[in-house]
């Protein structure tokens, strides 16, 4: 599966979410599982990281109780939030480079 087909899936599960009250977002099991199964399945298959990053960052910009909720669930826990930090600092950085 292409990173692009992995980015339509999340995609289509987060508006599946963001129409839940947000009160729900940390209980929708379904969901979550999903997650954390395609965020596993990007580590396992040496994805990038920005691409995995991407895709945590996509999932948090949602709904930080269900980021909470897919890192628990995921078997790299330690690494996601690893990758997610590199990734918003890369994406800083290359703020900040296009300000000067």
């Amino acid at each position: 599966m292409t990173f692009n087909q992995i980015k339509h899936r999340v995609i289509t599960i987060l508006e599946i979410v963001k129409k839940r009250h947000p009160s729900q977002h940390a209980r929708d099991e379904t969901s979550i599982s999903r997650l954390a199964g395609i965020v596993d399945h990007m580590i396992e298959s040496n994805f990038p990281e920005d691409n995995i990053g991407e895709i945590l960052d996509l999932i948090k910009t949602t709904s930080v109780e269900l980021f909470n909720q897919v890192l628990l669930r995921s078997k790299n826990s330690t690494k996601c939030r690893q990758i997610h930090s590199k990734y918003i600092w890369r994406q800083k950085l290359k703020r900040a480079r296009m300000q000067r």
